[in-house]
Parts: structure tokens; sequence; C-alpha cells
């Protein structure tokens, strides 16, 4: 298995481990992001390894293989993309837009959204794995 493949089942897992306490326990997971995106440093911390995942999946574009392994540097770029929002300006991108539906979200919401991210953890270790 070569490093391009390897990347994805990387993303995959740590998708995964980061995002099955959600599942679990879903009021606390919910009241660890909303702690989190009240942190406007830490935000910018998380912004720029975003920032740097997504130049890591945008610049080993020539290394995938054709058909599915285009959505690798889709991807790569949206992570760009919101790396770079969150790096510049953490405070209009969370009280404008994601602690206004964070804070009506229900548990049963929390669940389905975490279930979703593990799931496409999941398509992400299938895709390194099998292609």
């Amino acid at each position: 298995m070569s490093f391009p493949q390897m990347l994805p089942v990387l993303i995959g897992i740590l998708i995964i481990i980061c995002r099955l306490p959600g599942l679990i326990y879903p009021a606390k997971f919910q009241k660890i992001i909303i702690s989190y995106l009240g942190n406007e440093n830490l935000m910018r911390i998380v912004g720029v390894w975003a920032v740097l995942l997504g130049s890591l999946l945008v610049l080993m574009w020539e290394f995938y293989v054709d058909g599915v392994y285009i959505i690798f540097p889709i991807i790569g770029a949206l992570l760009f993309f919101v790396g770079i929002s969150f790096t510049w300006m953490p405070e209009l991108i969370v009280h404008k837009k994601i602690m206004k539906f964070l804070n009506k979200m229900q548990t049963n919401e929390v669940r389905f959204f975490v279930l979703v991210k593990i799931l496409a953890g999941v398509l992400f270790i299938y895709l390194g794995w099998h292609y």
C-alpha cells in the first residue's frame, strides 16, 4: 500500500476516533464542540491544521489513480478554504452561522450528524483500502 492510498485510510481512522464519543455521549460532545467554537485561538490553530491537510490532499493529486480518487483533491480544496476561513475570520463564521445551529440541536440530531461523519470515515477507509 503506497502513501497516497494510506492517507485516506489514516484520515478515515482519525474521523472515526474523533467522532465516536459523539455517538455514545452526544450531550457532552455537543458541549465540548460549543466550548471549542467559543475559543478563537484554538479555532485558528485547527484552521492552520486544516489548511495543511487540505494542501497535502490537493498537492498529491498526481499520485491518485483515476476514478473515485478525484474526490480527495476536492475534499482537500474544501479543507483548504475552510481552514483559511477559520484562520482569518473565526468570529464571523462561528457567531453568524454555526453557534445558532448548534445551540438548537437535540441529542438525536447530534447522534445523526456524528453517525454521518463516521460513515464518511468508513468510506474514506474503504476507498483507500480497495482502490
